[in-house]
């Protein structure tokens, strides 16, 4: 009896201990990825960079430990939580003045990085990869953007910009089927600057239609009046008619 008492109280001083490991490592996510917003805002792209990509490894590595124990929740039952926490913060999030965009004849991009809530650790699971990879995305597109225009910076810069299309769709996919509206739309609007810069007109204007569609269904929700960034996208919607006519 003794022996079965000592390797109960074994396993369960293994599942203790795992679970503190998880609960560090989403705490260090949270830190890693506050740490690539403030990046992000001062415009340390390479810093920003590092970050994101460790936290999204350091995420990576807690689901495996987490999925061992199968202490990950099903992404159903956080789905309506996480949907009303992204639209919290795309609509607060801090976002360049659309009219200083405009004024410099810059396509808009939406430039904030996402928070990840504290509530990570015991639920909203299945927002955390996508707003990871999204922030990610961001920072390789800033980067990017943020080119001096020399010959061999422009083609880091082409790169770069590959780079963040892919990892937006990766962040598009990640989210699932019920996207957050709100979600999709930042996404695919930043992907259709970076069709449109990279000269992949036909794609940039399919991203506008699915965005115009989206923008209907914002405005049929009455969120039009809240969301600061729907300027810049028809900014972006009445600049690309141009190039895209050029380009037919």
């Amino acid at each position: 009896m003794d022996i079965a008492l000592a390797v109960l109280m074994q396993i369960l001083l293994h599942i203790f201990r795992k679970k503190i490991l998880i609960i560090m490592s989403l705490k260090i996510v949270i830190e890693q990825n506050n740490r690539t917003i403030t990046c992000l805002k001062d415009q340390d792209f390479s810093s920003a960079l590092e970050s994101s990509s460790e936290a999204l490894r350091l995420y990576h590595s807690a689901l495996v430990h987490s999925s061992e124990e199968d202490e990950c929740p099903p992404p159903s039952m956080t789905a309506h939580t996480d949907s009303d926490y992204l639209d919290q913060c795309l609509l607060q999030s801090e976002v360049v003045d659309d009219e200083t965009e405009a004024k410099a004849h810059q396509p808009f991009i939406y430039r904030s990085a996402i928070p990840l809530p504290p509530s990570i650790i015991t639920d909203s699971a299945a927002m955390v990869a996508p707003i990871l990879i999204f922030n990610i995305a961001l920072a390789y597109h800033l980067r990017a953007d943020d080119d001096d225009g020399t010959t061999p910076g422009h083609q880091i810069s082409l790169k770069g910009l590959h780079k963040a299309r892919c990892l937006y769709e990766k962040a598009y996919e990640a989210h699932g089927i019920d996207q957050n509206v709100l979600f999709q739309f930042v996404i695919l609007n930043n992907i259709a600057i970076i069709d449109q810069r990279m000269g992949n007109y036909a794609m940039m204007q399919s991203c506008f239609e699915h965005l115009t569609s989206l923008f209907m269904l914002l405005v049929d929700q009455g969120c039009s009046v809240r969301l600061r960034h729907i300027v810049g996208f028809l900014s972006n919607l009445s600049s690309a008619a141009q190039p895209a006519s050029a380009a037919a």
